[in-house]
């Protein structure tokens, strides 16, 4: 008698706890602006940033950020969709700009096999990101969110040498591997403005 007894008080519990939760992610009630904070590789913030995500209509988000990446300033603008309003999937496209950087030296392995320092030019690039994650949200309208993807460059090498050195294909590679565009995995964390 005492474990049913206990058993039905759980579950009422359980039931006004839902029937609020219920009303804390009302759509209706939700702010329609979030604030936020993103880090990760080939992320549409860059290494970190800012983002601003706006709702258009129930889980379709307008998404905007600006960080600072290995290529320069990032921005970039997209859509979110999320699976619903509360833990769930999320999907996303996002068209992204890196400024570059007009004049860097970097050292380098060159093709005589000697390392030394390379002046160059990382050029600005675009990329259009897929990606897909998951969100868990927290607090009364604030979400955590990973996101895994991928970029697409809209150019193979944005980079020129400045000096006239003729680069080695390891190091070829190693520019390649931090120019934007690749694998993407992301996390951020979004707070809402009311």
């Amino acid at each position: 008698m005492k474990r049913a007894l206990l058993f039905l008080i759980l579950i009422s519990m359980s039931l006004d706890l839902s029937a609020q939760d219920g009303n804390y992610y009302d759509p209706e009630d939700r702010p329609r602006f979030y604030l936020g904070l993103g880090t990760g590789i080939n992320t549409y913030t860059g290494i970190a940033g800012i983002s601003g995500n706006y709702i258009i209509d129930k889980t379709l988000f307008a998404q905007a950020g600006v960080g600072i990446s290995a290529w320069g300033i990032r921005t970039s603008f997209g859509l979110r969709y999320d699976q619903s309003y509360r833990h769930g999937f999320t999907w996303g496209i996002n068209l992204v700009r890196s400024s570059g950087i007009e004049d860097i030296e970097v050292e380098f392995q060159t093709s005589s096999g000697s390392a030394q320092e390379v002046t160059m030019r990382f050029e600005s690039l675009s990329t259009v990101n897929l990606k897909m994650g998951y969100n868990w949200w927290f607090g009364e309208y604030n979400t955590f969110t990973i996101n895994l993807g991928y970029s697409f460059a809209f150019r193979e090498q944005p980079w020129a040498i400045k000096d006239g050195s003729q680069l080695s294909p390891i190091s070829e590679q190693v520019l390649q591997l931090i120019s934007p565009g690749g694998l993407i995995l992301g996390f951020g964390i979004s707070f809402a403005l009311k």
